[in-house]
């Protein structure tokens, strides 16, 4: 039976029966080279972050109807396509950085991430720079600042839209039906 929101509130079923699952696979390997002396010390990290993330779904939607005041419908909405679809993305990084120690109470840590994406194709640099300094005599005060880009890992939810079920609504005026009117994402 199809959701319907009457003047008195709503009556009939909810309109989406779902199933939806998700996962994420992820490898992280960090390797700290050998510390070396060069204007104070340092100690280089180098790593990988390589990860696949999945969606996938199955919906079955009925559709929804609006009544007026006057109990006539208003507005009515369907679904049309398949609301079965699967959808991944595999994601690659690879950093370094120095840990560098100028002096006793200083520490600066500088780095760079490429980050790659397997939805979009493309990959991206980020910088990565951190310092904290311990001021002299006060042992349990530390002062830090820090900057970094960081990239965000794509939506699967606006990747698969255009996967997913479109709407067909049907609007009512007082003199009959105008419409259905379709809704539709498309990849861009």
């Amino acid at each position: 039976k199809m959701l319907v929101y009457t003047p008195e509130g709503r009556l009939g079923n909810y309109f989406e029966d779902a199933r939806r699952n998700a996962a994420r696979d992820q490898l992280l390997a960090s390797v700290f080279l050998p510390a070396f002396t060069a204007a104070g010390g340092h100690q280089l990290k180098t790593g990988i972050d390589i990860s696949r993330v999945a969606y996938s779904q199955n919906i079955e939607r009925t559709g929804y109807e609006f009544l007026r005041a006057d109990w006539t419908v208003s507005r009515s909405t369907t679904f049309a396509g398949s609301g079965r679809f699967d959808i991944d993305n595999a994601e690659a990084a690879w950093f370094v950085q120095d840990s560098w120690k100028p002096a006793q109470s200083v520490l600066i840590e500088a780095g760079v991430r490429f980050d790659w994406d397997s939805l979009t194709g493309s990959g991206s640099w980020a910088p990565r720079l951190g310092v904290s300094w311990a001021p002299p005599r006060l042992e349990s005060t530390k002062v830090s600042a820090g900057y970094g880009i960081v990239t965000e890992q794509s939506n699967l939810q606006l990747f698969s839209r255009p996967l997913d079920q479109y709407l067909l609504t049907t609007y009512y005026g007082p003199d009959g039906a105008y419409g259905p009117a379709i809704s539709i994402f498309l990849p861009a």
